[in-house]
Formats: structure tokens, C-alpha cells, sequence
């Protein structure tokens, strides 16, 4: 489980860092030290972000 301080380097090379999400955790696991400590090189299995006003 991430929050909004996390982040995800999408495929298409976009970061986005949903208010929420979710990686399975044998995904989690497959990543060395150095992808967990930064953005992580995968979307993730569920994310979700608060509407703005």
C-alpha cells in the first residue's frame, strides 16, 4: 500500500503518485532495492486519487 508520497514511472514514462494504490506483493518483491527506493518501474494494481475542487 502506497500514499501520495510514493510513486509509479508508468510504461509510457510518465510518474504519477495516486493519493492511494496498491501492488501486489510478489510484484513488490520482484524489484531490487535501488526500483523500491525511487519511483517504482510499474503501474500499479490499484490506485485512486480524491476529486479536486
Amino acid at each position: 500500500m502506497f500514499d501520495s508520497s510514493g510513486g509509479f514511472k508508468l510504461p509510457n514514462g510518465a510518474d504519477r503518485s495516486p493519493d492511494a494504490s496498491w501492488v501486489e506483493l510478489s510484484r513488490w518483491n520482484s524489484l531490487t532495492r535501488q526500483q523500491q527506493e525511487h519511483f517504482v518501474p510499474l503501474c500499479p494494481d490499484v490506485s485512486s486519487t480524491k476529486q479536486k475542487n
